[in-house]
């Protein structure tokens, strides 16, 4: 075997190996306390880019989660309004039944009246201010309101709530200055309440539907959130055992290369000593 003090292919494969060692020991080191596998493009190129895919969707889903649960929150606003006018029609039947009798004194069918105005004025008032988010749901103004709940462009991703229409024209229709005046107008108002109180049960049960369809999107959107970020964790994060073992390996083959720089020193010195 020759030895030569020009050409020491020996020393030279060993600091390769050496410089090779400290980089895989650099990127182990990243990837262990990053907690990520992949710390740049190179590492995985196309795993990179379905991750990052999966989390421009799983971001857009959060989005659509809280747009699911604002549309749950005009779908309860709107109701509430709803609400409101059904126990006013109950009160405002009361007053077309006891003014349907004749044996009602014509100072009570006054006040009778009298209150029954009021209710139409709030119905009227309570269509006009019900509002979510500054946008009215309750006028007539907005039929629809579409509430983005997932996070592409198709009509799967929407959800159309059909809002309610709560203005005394609406619910009740024209009834004239004087409602109650006598028992025969008295009962076509209790027939026009009835009527009326039809009407908006059928409005109140569409929203209750609506509610339901957007709490199954909630909890749709939720799993998809929760399984869009499982499928990241996959791709994006570092096997901890794996790479700790790899780094202990690294040290090693780290430590073991300069002992065999140093043995090499060494065997050069020895070779001098012969001149």
């Amino acid at each position: 075997m020759i030895h030569s003090l020009v050409t020491d292919t020996v020393t030279r494969n060993v600091v390769r190996e050496w410089h090779r060692t400290r980089k895989g020991a650099q990127s182990t080191a990243e990837r262990v306390s990053s907690g990520n596998r992949i710390t740049e493009a190179g590492d995985d190129a196309a795993a990179l880019g379905v991750a990052e895919n999966l989390e421009a969707f799983e971001r857009s889903s959060r989005v659509a989660l809280k747009n699911a649960n604002d549309g749950l929150s005009v779908v309860a606003v709107s109701e509430g309004a709803a609400r409101e006018v059904q126990g006013i029609l109950k009160r405002m039947r009361e007053l077309a039944t006891q003014a349907s009798s004749e044996a009602l004194g014509q100072n009570e069918r006054l006040y009778a009246n009298e209150e029954w105005k009021t209710h139409e004025r709030e119905i009227e008032r309570l269509a006009r201010t019900t509002k979510f988010n500054g946008i009215a749901t309750s006028n007539g103004s907005n039929a629809s309101m579409a509430i983005q709940v997932g996070a592409r462009n198709t009509v799967n991703d929407k959800v159309r709530i059909k809002m309610v229409d709560l203005r005394k024209t609406t619910v009740l229709g024209a009834t004239g200055s004087n409602p109650l005046g006598n028992s025969t107008l008295a009962q076509r108002a209790l027939t026009r309440i009835d009527r009326a109180m039809d009407k908006l049960n059928k409005q109140v049960s569409g929203l209750g539907a609506h509610y339901n369809q957007l709490n199954a999107a909630v909890s749709s959107i939720e799993n998809s959130v929760v399984n869009h970020q499982a499928s990241q964790m996959r791709i994006r994060d570092a096997d901890m055992a794996h790479e700790t073992a790899e780094m202990a390996k690294q040290e090693i083959l780290g430590k073991a290369a300069l002992s065999a720089l140093s043995q090499s020193r060494l065997q050069k010195q020895q070779l001098l000593s012969l001149i």
